[in-house]
């Protein structure tokens, strides 16, 4: 009983001791935050993604299938003790360099409305545009909503669409190519760019050391994201990544264990996962979003 109590006291202390840490955290943004969107420069917070739950409110999520290091982010609405307001949260789940950043501190009536979030993503976008910080940098391969989300699936596509709009539209129709080149065939697709980056690049490093400049396509036009998203939405290609991210979790671990070879790396990594439990790091889709 004596030990029970202890655990309990203990859990408790934890528990305030977090709180204590949200409130700092909520006045640090409310200090720096500029506008009237509530948004500020991104704070880094790591120490924050482990107490993101089921209890938070998960906007959507996106994801890159990537066997060498596949990532998870989603984005959180994390209440904060003792005040109305909530800390929109950017978790980025990754099998070795998980990260988290604070956007800003949004009002509970942008909370509440999907236009309002939508208005704080584009300000968002446009804040981060062309800024080492930029919210994501290259094509994701799935979008996520939660089951029950406020955020409906058009609504989800006006969001993806303000935070891509930093991408080069060469890369979204690379992507869109590879995706229905090997639709609904992960491992092979990310073999494939694997192997065609390798082969552009690599007489460029042989010559010059440095991979060439990117090939500039220009910004992305409706027409062109429109086609992204249907080919990322098919149901095909999003049920087989669902399917094979967490294995791609799994092999990556394994890999950076040495346990697969180099050549070729990824088909190595997944053929030996397929079918497999999850490695010590797991992700699971019912824990995503």
């Amino acid at each position: 009983m004596a030990r029970q109590r202890h655990g309990d006291a203990g859990a408790h202390a934890h528990a305030a001791a977090r709180a204590e840490r949200l409130k700092a955290l909520a006045a640090e943004v409310e200090r720096s935050a500029a506008g009237d969107t509530g948004l500020c420069e991104p704070i880094e917070a790591a120490w924050l993604a482990e107490h993101i739950g089921a209890a938070d409110t998960h906007l959507f999520a996106l994801r890159w299938f990537n066997p060498f290091g596949p990532t998870h982010l989603e984005f959180v609405l994390k209440a904060v003790p003792g005040r109305y307001e909530a800390l929109l949260v950017a978790n980025q789940r990754h099998p070795f360099t998980p990260e988290a950043w604070v956007l800003g501190l949004l009002e509970p009536s942008q909370c509440d409305d999907a236009d309002k979030l939508l208005t704080v993503f584009r300000e968002l976008a446009r804040r981060r545009r062309g800024k080492a910080g930029s919210i994501v940098k290259s094509c994701p391969t799935l979008a996520l909503l939660p089951k029950g989300g406020m955020l409906g699936w058009p609504a989800l596509k006006d969001v993806v669409r303000a935070i891509l709009d930093g991408i080069d539209a060469r890369d979204l129709e690379q992507a869109i190519s590879y995706t229905h080149r090997f639709r609904g065939q992960p491992w092979e697709r990310a073999t494939a760019e694997h192997a065609d980056v390798f082969a552009r690049f690599a007489p460029h490093f042989e010559v010059n050391g440095a991979p060439p400049a990117p090939a500039r396509g220009g910004p992305i036009s409706d027409e062109l994201f429109d086609r992204w998203w249907a080919a990322i939405t098919d149901p095909v290609h999003a049920e087989a990544e669902m399917t094979e991210f967490p294995r791609a979790w799994d092999g990556a671990i394994r890999f950076r264990r040495g346990e697969f070879s180099n050549e070729p790396a990824m088909r190595d990594a997944g053929n030996a996962v397929r079918g497999r439990g999850a490695g010590d790091r797991p992700i699971r889709d019912e824990e995503a979003v």
